[in-house]
């Protein structure tokens, strides 16, 4: 599968999963329109409070070609420091990798995972 290809069907799947109740909900397609920026950056999903402009949670969807360091210091580094939640949705193989380079570089984020399985996306967060 394409990386263009996998990285749709991942923001696709977590978009229409993530609840509202609390939240609105805001996509930044990289491959198409971007519209919401935090700090001249693009994060994947942007969270705010209901009724407000206060950014809640940042959601990152991390590709095979982005797992490394310099994606590590131009992106996820500085929307860690936004004082958002910011997580970072990887590879599942990659994860432990990743968690490790953003803990060497204080680079606070939580962590969720993918894979495909029978053209499924599969997602579980830590």
């Amino acid at each position: 599968m394409k990386e263009d290809e996998i990285y749709l069907k991942v923001l696709d799947r977590l978009f229409k999963g993530l609840k509202t109740e609390k939240h609105e909900k805001f996509k930044n397609d990289r491959l198409g329109e971007r519209k919401f920026a935090i700090n001249d950056l693009y994060p994947d999903i942007i969270m705010t409070k209901k009724n407000s402009d206060e950014v809640d949670f940042i959601i990152e969807i991390v590709i095979p070609s982005y797992v490394n360091k310099d994606t590590l210091f131009k992106k996820w580094k500085p929307l860690s420091q936004v004082g958002s939640t910011l997580y970072l949705v990887v590879p599942k193989a990659q994860h432990k990798v990743i968690e490790k380079w953003c803990n060497e570089e204080k680079a606070e984020a939580r962590f969720g995972t993918y894979e495909f399985k029978n053209d499924n996306v599969e997602l579980k967060f830590f």
